[in-house]
């Protein structure tokens, strides 16, 4: 046993859960999260917000209501907060995973300085959407190398009806762009675009040829993955 092993053991406590949690701290010290369980990833997180009670089984409860580690990042906090036995801190603190993955993954990106290319710019969008369960959209405007200079978080969607054209077209104005490309989500899963998706992609690139501006893609991110119109045959002609 190391001496890191040592001091994390409480050899001296009467309460059981004291040496249960050192030997978790202690094992991932040694190996990260490698071969834990979801409930024990869980149960893990909730030492730092529950202290001194015995999580184990509310780390099984949640998963039971939710079905997957994922689901029970992902769920609301007011959600949480209706399995018995947790704690508004506790249910904070795993909703702030997600939150701080994505904040993690956007900074290894580094998108304002890079060189789009295909792969690049879906680790960008994949990072983006992380957590994020409503939809919106992105406007990721470029200069003439394909050099990101701004990205603007839209609100609305990019479907023709209800489209808010002046705040896209201020973007893309006060950017400076010579390339542009459209981003959203699709909460439901299914990555396939709308005819909705199809008919506001072709708006959208109507007034931006009006600015001398092109429209090089319309990408689509659902369950962890994207999909890219331009890449599709049947839509490729709208970014020529």
């Amino acid at each position: 046993m190391t001496d890191i092993d040592k001091n994390l053991y409480d050899y001296t406590s009467a309460n059981p859960h004291v040496n249960h949690r050192a030997r978790v701290k202690a094992r991932f010290r040694r190996e990260g999260l490698r071969g834990f369980a979801p409930h024990e990833v869980l149960e893990f997180i909730l030492f730092y917000a529950i202290p001194r009670r015995d999580v184990n089984e509310l780390a099984h409860a949640l998963l039971r209501q939710f079905g997957s580690l994922n689901d029970v990042l992902d769920a609301p906090i007011e959600q949480l907060l209706k399995v018995e036995g947790m704690t508004e801190n506790a249910a904070i603190g795993l909703s702030l995973m997600p939150q701080v993955a994505r904040y993690y993954k956007l900074n290894c990106v580094n998108c304002p300085s890079m060189i789009i290319a295909r792969n690049s710019l879906e680790q960008y969008v994949c990072a983006y959407y992380i957590g994020v369960k409503d939809e919106f959209a992105l406007v990721i405007a470029m200069d003439k190398s394909g050099k990101v200079k701004m990205v603007h978080e839209y609100a609305g969607t990019f479907s023709a009806a209800g489209l808010d054209l002046r705040s896209i077209v201020d973007f893309v104005l006060r950017s400076r762009a010579n390339k542009v490309v459209l981003v959203h989500n699709h909460p439901s899963g299914d990555p396939n675009p709308s005819q909705r998706d199809i008919d506001g992609t072709r708006y959208i690139k109507r007034f931006l040829r009006e600015l001398g501006v092109h429209l090089c893609d319309h990408i689509i991110y659902a369950n962890g993955k994207t999909y890219s119109m331009a890449m599709d045959d049947r839509y490729v002609a709208l970014f020529v």
